[in-house]
């Protein structure tokens, strides 16, 4: 400014030709009109030059260049001898004032360092348009910034922190629309929120707020804040607040930032929960939880694992384990935890523990290595979890699997294991042979039934026992089930191994049994498979073979004991094809029914036939009954056989009686076997097959034998009273062949004894038969039972017969069982014998 002022005064002197003015300066500073212009317009240039705006930074520019060229001018004069006329040219001197041209201008000096100051003048001007170019950068990268930093900023310009600068992330955290947002309190007093401000739940004090603080105290406070909004909802907030300090070090203002914490304290607070879930967990846990240092030295251990271990936790934590019990108990684990130091992977197993004052217990340890970021073990967690129960259980479910649960002996499925793995040792080695011995107890259903079941279960408990002591501990003995039991003899020299073993078992079931008081004496039926009788492949090979044996001993008179040959085995094959033809016979409608007629003794008229069954096989030919009744008995195809033959002879005697005139027959005789009687529908299905046939019930005799009475008990009972309430008549078959008396069966409901065909046929032979059966004939007619007989074959039984007054009789004196036609012919033809 006082260049400036100098400058303009001494060229108002030159102006106005005023001489005190043109002489303000000392003589040896004296000045021309154009050095003052240069004063002039360089006081100017340094006036404008620290402004900021655009217009007065276009005039310092202006001003500096006319400094300079000034300069450049007065120079050029000096410097080529030019006579440029520059003080004319700015002022013209009044007449008088100067009466001749100056010669005196600027000195080189001077004009040089006008130029100078001009340049400088020119490089200073263009470093501050670039300063305020970067000035204006940095606040619109600082403003933008502000709008994209998720914390909420306030800038306080003044103390009281009224004046203030926010952005959106302000505007959000405050749930405020963009107007005046103040940190403090208005001058009213009044708090400047729509919510509350609180620090642990306490409401804060308006001039206790951190910007405040900071401005108080001139020091960077950071806080935690809760925001509490009308709707209660409440927001977690944490920040910082520095004041803003001037070159001098005074307070001038403060910056606050604030940022939402609420998701973070919520994660903190999840984090703590499952802490102290996972805490709660660890500590009630039946299982012992540990945690090693890298030395495998104990630093945590938890309240099971404490009191399993019979140690204070003092006296745990900080030692390793071989420090706390003796070998015999780490001996078991101790391995597993060294392996996972060595290869610092995770490693389970199981192992039994024996502690002092306490039972063993079963265990799986599993220890994982906790590795820092060199791979370096810095912690090992364990976890023992105690299986006892488990292993008890297994061993109870094993037993169950493997052994059976009333005798203790092995059952069908470890037998059948064992007798797989014999077949794949003989296999491998030529000379090993091993047999199985499949024992069925004879007439056990008799002495379960008469004596109960709780009795025959432990008589085969008892046979169990006696079986143990008959075999080495390298055999197997085993329960199928049932009466059947099974024994596997492994590495035999020769047969004779296998018939000792079984003359020794019928031994021991020789003796008596002593069972609740009760004595019971039994036998067994026994079948012998070798592994060198047949190139065995599948273990139920071998079973099915002693199971054959079994039956051929049974069927040669029981206790006793049979070897399976190659005969037995063709015929197991061919009733193996017998059976898989008999079921296709019922579905081939292959069977016939025959009629053998049943003659009245005392009128020498048919009464009635005989149905009788018959299997028309298309290669074998007609077959009887006896080739194959048993085997449909044993399959349980005989149920189905037994109904479709019910039902063929009442259709046919029904056709009978429609289609005949005067020579009716009266009855139809068919045989129920005994599956077919122990069936729960049998009175349904006898009642359907009268309905579709159109048969009266006064028309049927249902034959059965003694054995199906004395095997079913009450429920035959009750059976055959309903069936004679329908008007069936009812005779027993085969009556002698049995072990029942005249006088039992007196007590059901029989219409017709007839005497089995052995006594008939040996009545010529033998006085004794001919005696019994005039005592059966004579008892029947006492009792109300008419007596009948089979196989009658000459006419000297009929004469015997007739005068023993039996009232009916059949054989092939009188007829072999006949086809439909030819019984049709017979009763057409009304023969009398």
């Amino acid at each position: 400014m006082f260049v400036a002022l100098v400058g303009c005064a001494v060229m108002v002197g030159w102006l106005t030709d005023i001489q005190t003015l043109k002489s303000i300066l000392p003589d040896w500073v004296t000045m021309k009109p154009n050095a003052a212009l240069g004063l002039v317009l360089a006081g100017l240039a340094l006036i404008f030059f620290p402004s900021t705006g655009q217009v007065k930074y276009q005039v310092t520019q202006g001003l500096a260049i006319a400094i300079t060229f000034l300069g450049l001018l007065t120079m050029s004069e000096y410097l080529f001898g030019w006579n440029l006329g520059i003080d004319q040219l700015l002022f013209i001197e009044k007449p008088g004032a100067i009466a001749r041209y100056c010669s005196e201008r600027m000195s080189f000096l001077t004009a040089l360092n006008f130029v100078l100051i001009g340049c400088a003048l020119l490089l200073c001007s263009e470093a501050l348009r670039q300063s305020l170019a970067s000035a204006k950068a940095c606040a619109r990268e600082l403003e933008i910034f502000m709008e994209i930093v998720p914390a909420a900023v306030w800038i306080a310009h003044d103390l009281q922190c009224h004046q203030v600068t926010t952005n959106r992330a302000a505007y959000t955290l405050t749930r405020r629309t963009p107007d005046l947002i103040v940190t403090a309190t208005p001058p009213t007093g009044e708090y400047p929120f729509q919510f509350q401000i609180q620090k642990q739940g306490q409401n804060i004090l308006p001039n206790e707020l951190p910007m405040q603080l900071a401005v108080r105290t001139g020091r960077s406070i950071e806080t935690d804040l809760e925001l509490v909004f009308s709707n209660s909802n409440v927001r977690f907030v944490a920040g910082r607040s520095m004041p803003l300090r001037d070159d001098a070090g005074n307070v001038q203002g403060v910056i606050g930032a604030f940022w939402d914490v609420t998701n973070q304290k919520e994660v903190e607070s999840a984090l703590r929960q499952s802490e102290e879930r996972f805490r709660l967990a660890i500590e009630n846990i039946p299982d012992t939880f540990v945690i090693y240092d890298a030395q495998r030295r104990l630093q945590y251990i938890n309240a099971f694992g404490v009191k399993r271990s019979g140690y204070s936790l003092e006296a745990l934590i900080g030692h390793t384990d071989e420090e706390i019990n003796p070998p015999s108990v780490t001996d078991a684990y101790l391995p597993i935890l060294k392996k996972t130091v060595e290869t610092r992977t995770l490693q389970t197993g199981e192992c039994t523990i024996n502690l002092p004052d306490c039972d063993p217990f079963t265990i799986v340890v599993t220890y994982v290595p906790l590795l820092n970021e060199l791979g370096e073990i810095h912690q090992i967690l364990g976890i023992t979890h105690d299986i006892t129960e488990r292993k008890w259980a297994e061993s109870q479910l094993r037993q169950n699997a493997f052994y059976d649960a009333l005798t203790g002996l092995a059952n069908r499925a470890l037998f059948m294991e064992r007798l797989k793995y014999a077949l794949a040792l003989a296999k491998r080695q030529e000379d090993y042979l091993f047999a199985v011995l499949f024992l069925d107890i004879d007439r056990f259903k008799v002495i379960n039934d008469s004596l109960g079941h709780l009795i025959g279960d432990q008589f085969l408990v008892a046979i169990a026992s006696r079986l143990k002591v008959c075999v080495r501990l390298v055999d197997t003995a085993a329960r199928l089930g049932g009466d059947e039991f099974t024994i596997l003899l492994q590495g035999i020299q020769d047969v004779s191994e296998a018939i000792m073993v079984a003359e020794r078992i019928k031994q021991e079931l020789a003796l008596p049994f002593e069972l609740s008081g009760q004595e019971i004496i039994t036998t067994a039926s026994i079948g012998i498979a070798l592994s060198s009788t047949v190139d065995y492949d599948l273990p139920e090979d071998v079973l099915r073979d002693a199971d054959t044996a079994m039956y051929q001993a049974k069927s040669q008179g029981r206790a006793r004991y049979q070897l399976f040959n190659q005969e037995m085995y063709a015929q197991a094959l061919a009733r193996l094809h017998l059976e898989i033809d008999l079921r296709r016979a019922i579905e081939r409608f292959e069977f016939r029914v025959f009629y053998q007629p049943i003659v009245s003794l005392t009128t020498g008229s048919i009464l009635g036939f005989e149905g009788l069954l018959r299997w028309q096989h298309p290669e074998r030919g007609l077959l009887p009954p006896a080739s194959f009744i048993p085997l449909a008995e044993e399959t349980g195809l005989i149920v189905s056989i037994g109904n479709w033959a019910l039902h063929e002879s009442c259709r046919q005697m029904q056709s009978w009686r429609v289609s005949q005139g005067t020579n009716l027959p009266e009855k139809i005789y068919v045989n129920l076997s005994l599956k077919q009687f122990s069936q729960p529908d049998l009175i349904e299905q006898i009642e359907k097959i009268l309905h579709s046939t159109g048969l009266a019930p006064k028309c049927l005799v249902l034959e059965i034998t003694e054995n199906v009475i004395m095997e079913n008990g009450d429920q035959t009972s009750a059976n055959l009273l309903k069936l004679k309430q329908m008007g069936i008549a009812l005779s027993i078959d085969d009556f002698g062949s049995g072990y029942s008396s005249l006088i039992r069966l007196s007590s059901f409901p029989i219409d017709i004894l007839k005497i089995d065909r052995s006594f008939i046929t040996s009545m010529n032979a033998s006085s004794r038969n001919l005696e019994v059966c005039e005592i059966i004939i004579a008892l029947a007619n006492k009792l109300g039972v008419s007596p009948s007989v089979e196989g009658v074959e000459t006419q000297q039984q009929l004469a015997v017969l007739r005068k023993l007054k039996c009232e009916s009789a059949q054989g092939y004196f009188f007829s072999e069982p006949l086809d439909s036609l030819a019984a049709t012919a017979l009763i057409t033809t009304n023969t009398q014998w």
